[in-house]
């Protein structure tokens, strides 16, 4: 562009100081945008195409299921609890606790101990956990992410105790690095050969796979850093890939990416990127997987700033959304009412596998009847604490009725909670 082109010349949306501004540089000017993300919009709108739009408002489901406390938990169950994963089959589960990896095998219907405790003896802060045979001895092992000291080098990995014979786990092996927080642990079973290789999120995706004794890195893939993670079915039109994995990009408004394991190497290769309008500047999107009967949820919450000039608290909202990875299709997405903040964590329940479980500041909340073509139709249940009460996370279990569709949650405090899901 020449100095004497004016680059707003038959751009109606220009004038001063815009086009004087733009014309510095020789660019058109075009009118400012809604938004940027949802942050910029009301409480039930998403930002898409830098255009704020409506979505379905969730409402009370008025024959749903609830979620009903547990009145007598064991008195014995630890009450500094950093993570949690649920052992094979939903009855029992892992409390990883006191800050440095000690762990306790708990009921998953009254929490009371029910077999040996032990520590890792990680000396680190603890990010996730998860419990499967990654080792194939027909045991669970148990699998911890950690986050070093911030001036460690590197600063985060994973520590994998084996299962014993008799119960509870051994002496962790050796400590395995990534670049970032690990955020999640997932299972990628072997076909018919015994135990899983482990997928890592934190900067991408990191697999371990067992040789012998010994576990190994086999590589990284997936760019940017990982706020979430969730192994899915492969998406349409991706040949060849028993696995995948979607991860939401923290780096980029929560942005989702895949990665797909081939079916004959079991390499991890980057997948196709998913589009899903909406997400907020700190980029924080929980994603969950299966056994969700429509492919794949996501759940987000943003603060809504009040006015410039304005005082008075921000306010926040949260997004639910579901894709039909397998069969392609739109987004599913709806919004809770306005005030409700459910944006730390979210999953399915094999027991229930249409639902959604959500978390955050505002409690535990369920959700059902997402269904891409028909969001409005719709709800959440809530769960009735009998106390305000944040839940920092939670896992899926079998709380004594033969159905995983139950939940254990942990508290701001690190208590945790049984919630029994009842016929509405």
């Amino acid at each position: 562009t020449g100095v004497d082109t004016d680059p707003c010349d038959g751009d109606p949306c220009c004038g001063a100081p815009c086009c004087a501004e733009a014309g510095r540089w020789g660019a058109r000017c075009t009118p400012s945008p809604d938004c940027f993300s949802d942050a910029d919009c009301g409480p039930r709108q998403i930002c898409q195409f830098d255009t704020c739009v409506d979505v379905d408002a969730l409402s009370p489901c008025p024959d749903a299921p609830r979620w009903a406390p547990v009145s007598t938990p064991s008195i014995d169950a630890p009450s500094d609890v950093d993570a949690l994963a649920v052992l094979p089959g939903g009855t029992e589960l892992v409390a990883v606790h006191g800050g440095g990896g000690d762990w306790t095998v708990l009921s998953a219907s009254d929490l009371a101990p029910v077999g040996p405790a032990g520590s890792l003896d990680a000396q680190f802060d603890i990010s996730a956990a998860a419990a499967g045979d990654a080792d194939g001895d027909g045991l669970p092992d148990l699998v911890v992410g950690a986050v070093s000291p911030f001036d460690s080098d590197p600063p985060a990995g994973i520590f994998v105790a084996p299962g014993l014979p008799g119960g509870g786990f051994g002496p962790s092996v050796d400590r395995l690095f990534t670049d970032e927080s690990v955020v999640w642990i997932g299972f990628l079973e072997r076909g018919d050969a015994p135990g899983a290789d482990l997928a890592v999120a934190a900067d991408g995706i990191h697999r371990f796979a067992f040789t012998g004794a010994e576990i190994l890195s086999e590589g990284r893939t997936g760019p940017g850093v990982a706020a979430s993670a969730a192994l899915v079915d492969p998406p349409a039109g991706v040949s060849g890939a028993v696995d995948a994995v979607v991860y939401a990009d923290r780096t980029f408004y929560g942005e989702l990416r895949v990665v797909v394991r081939d079916a004959a190497t079991d390499a991890l290769a980057d997948g196709p990127q998913l589009y899903l309008p909406g997400g907020g500047p700190d980029g924080r999107r929980n994603v969950t997987g299966r056994p969700f009967e429509v492919g794949l949820g996501v759940g987000w919450s943003v603060l809504h700033e009040p006015p410039p000039g304005q005082d008075g608290p921000s306010i926040p909202s949260t997004r639910v959304a579901a894709l039909d990875l397998a069969g392609g299709g739109d987004w599913a997405i709806a919004a809770f009412p306005e005030g409700a903040d459910y944006g730390l964590g979210i999953a399915s329940l094999p027991g229930a596998p249409g639902d959604l479980v959500l978390w955050g500041a505002s409690g535990l909340v369920g959700v059902t009847g997402l269904v891409p073509g028909a969001a409005g139709g719709a709800c959440y249940y809530e769960a009735d604490f009998g106390q305000p009460l944040a839940v920092r996370t939670a896992g899926v279990v079998d709380g004594g009725d033969g159905t995983r569709d139950d939940v254990v949650a942990v508290d701001e405090l690190g208590r945790l909670w049984v919630l029994v899901r009842e016929a509405g």
